[in-house]
């Protein structure tokens, strides 16, 4: 039997291995559009996610009411809260993950401090793909969390021109670093 708009649910119900095949075809989009936005940064769990929402669908379509929702905004809902299970699954394995010298940098460095010592050398190499202008006005606005009207007094810059000069840099780094 063909596999279409009109039947994939009924199919799924059916057991028909090919209509999440289907699933994975016309609505896959959605299931990658919400992990990449949910696990942006967590991108090892992405795939093992997407898994986990495909096999939420198979065992639990008998639970998708097409009255009461689309099957788009359905799978978005189970994207979403499988996704953001994984979060919690990474936060407890930090909180869980033993502390030991050998992996920190020095025996006097606590895991908090090599935390963000990792955080500083990422914000570096965001820092270093901008222009000299464009990084003292990102480091005044969001370290030194001056308001824009404070820049703009001690720059002499307008504050539309400190909006865009930030608006671009912000731009080529999501470009850069994919974010």
């Amino acid at each position: 039997m063909r596999i279409t708009e009109e039947n994939f649910v009924s199919e799924m119900i059916a057991g028909n291995e090919k209509a999440i095949a289907y699933v994975i075809e016309h609505y896959g989009w959605i299931m990658k559009s919400v992990v990449k936005k949910h696990l942006y940064h967590l991108s090892h769990y992405q795939e093992d996610c997407m898994n986990d929402i495909l096999l939420a669908v198979w065992q639990h379509i008998d639970r998708f009411n097409p009255d009461l929702n689309s099957f788009k905004n359905w799978l978005a809902g189970v994207s979403k809260y499988t996704a953001l299970n994984y979060v919690r699954k990474y936060k407890r394995e930090l909180e869980q993950e033993p502390l030991e010298a050998a992996d920190l940098a020095s025996g006097d460095i606590t895991y908090e401090e090599n935390v963000k010592d990792e955080v500083s050398i990422y914000f570096k190499q965001i820092l270093e793909c901008m222009k000299k202008e464009d990084q003292e006005l990102f480091i005044s606005l969001y370290i030194k969390e001056q308001s824009v009207q404070e820049i703009s007094q001690a720059t002499g810059m307008k504050k539309e021109v400190i909006y865009n000069r930030l608006s671009r840099a912000k731009s080529k780094v999501k470009k850069l670093f994919k974010i």
